[in-house]
């Protein structure tokens, strides 16, 4: 039959305990360890709590100006950075619009090249016509003058008549 509590508190109250030195200086120990640890504790707490308030101006003053260095430094490394970056993007985009402003030129120059030599081509056609124009006008008079002469000189040996005047028809246009 089970025991009720009472009777195994009775039970365990009465049962002899053998004395173990083992387990009592393996407690003393732990306890030792836990004394100089918590008076470590107290005596550096009370320390750190004591001598505070002696340099905290100093201290923090220090530590702000550090602070600000290294943030001024990041700044300024962070904006020379950015300044480059800026830099080299605005190189690049003046190169390739200076390169798009070259092509465009070239293009404009050629296409100004091709309408100036069809302009002259044109021209040349032109004055060659007139040439021809003129060179026929010039051949016709020339037949004209030579038929005209020719008649002259028949005319004169058949009839032994004065010489006529030569009259030249200038038909050129300026």
């Amino acid at each position: 039959m089970p025991l009720s509590r009472k009777d195994k508190y009775k039970t365990r109250k009465n049962q002899k305990r053998v004395f173990n030195p083992r387990l009592n200086a393996t407690n003393i120990t732990i306890k030792r360890i836990l004394l100089f640890v918590g008076l470590s504790i107290a005596l550096f707490a009370s320390t750190s709590i004591a001598f505070a308030d002696t340099g905290l101006n100093q201290y923090l003053q220090k530590w702000y100006f550090e602070k600000l260095k290294s943030v001024e430094e990041n700044l300024t490394n962070s904006v020379m950075t950015e300044t480059e970056n800026q830099k080299a993007q605005l190189l690049r985009q003046v190169r390739e619009q200076t390169e798009n402003s070259i092509k465009e030129l070239h293009e404009y120059a050629l296409k100004q090249e091709m309408e100036i030599n069809q302009k002259v081509v044109e021209k040349m056609e032109e004055a060659s016509k007139v040439i021809e124009e003129e060179n026929q006008v010039d051949l016709q008079l020339s037949k004209d003058l030579i038929n005209q002469q020719a008649k002259d000189e028949k005319a004169i040996l058949e009839n032994n008549t004065p010489e006529p005047t030569i009259e030249v028809k200038d038909n050129k246009q300026p």
